[in-house]
């Protein structure tokens, strides 16, 4: 197992070859830590979903990610200075899509659904989101 005591850390642009190599980047340091693989995936799967909101809908240029790992899994800090939204509140879809151009929505329910435990704080105009995954 790899000394956890210091933070892994990236920066994602909403560039979709820019996440899919932050996804692998992720996928690898959790494997080496030794985080379940069920609990990797929710995390690795939520990153894609948190950067794509924060780039496209928020208008932030990069997210700042930050990941420490846990006896039993990973807290993943996602933090962007675009527009404020609080991915945890509001509204959201409870259902499955009636066809995929009605997937609108999912994501925020997939966030909230993955994560064991999740936080949101708008700090010196900055968004800052803190998942917890645990198995």
């Amino acid at each position: 197992m790899m000394d956890t005591a210091v933070p892994f850390q990236l920066r994602v642009s909403g560039d979709t070859s820019d996440i899919v190599a932050a996804e692998k980047k992720l996928q690898g340091h959790l494997e080496e830590a030794g985080v379940p693989g069920i609990v990797a995936s929710r995390a690795v799967v939520v990153l894609e979903e948190v950067v794509l909101n924060a780039c496209r809908h928020g208008g932030a240029t990069e997210v700042e990610i930050e990941v420490l790992v846990e006896d039993r899994g990973c807290t993943v800090i996602f933090e962007d200075a675009g527009k404020a939204f609080d991915p945890l509140s509001g509204q959201f879809a409870e259902t499955a899509p009636a066809s995929m151009d009605d997937v609108g929505g999912r994501g925020l329910l997939l966030i909230r659904r993955s994560a064991t435990r999740s936080t949101y704080a708008r700090v010196e105009e900055r968004n800052r989101l803190v998942l917890e995954f645990t198995g």
